[in-house]
């Protein structure tokens, strides 16, 4: 999971992507497998995460909503077409808290 923060004004920073990552709350075995067969040779490394360990990655921002979901779950509206089906991978966007 990555994030990127880029400062909007002296009180408040924009997070510009959101995080992301595999879970194995899906597919255990599998997951871990792609995971591994992954590391030997590409980049960024992949770290398996449950979605609650995806969700403390957040501690100190105010996740948005849905907050941590599959990443075929995220959406600020209604899905364009069909049916959506859960992935292997959550995401959520995040943002430090305005200061008062």
């Amino acid at each position: 999971m990555s994030t990127t923060t880029r400062s909007c004004s002296p009180t408040r920073a924009l997070l510009t992507s959101g995080a992301k990552g595999a879970t194995d709350d899906v597919d255990a075995d599998r997951a871990h497998h792609v995971a591994a067969a992954w590391n030997e040779r590409g980049t960024p490394k992949l770290t398996v995460r449950s979605a609650a360990q995806a969700e403390s990655l957040f501690d100190g921002l105010e996740l948005l909503e849905p907050g941590v979901v599959s990443c075929s779950l995220w959406r600020v509206g209604p899905a364009r077409s069909g049916e959506v089906v859960p992935v292997a991978e959550y995401c959520g966007v995040g943002r430090k808290p305005l200061r008062t």
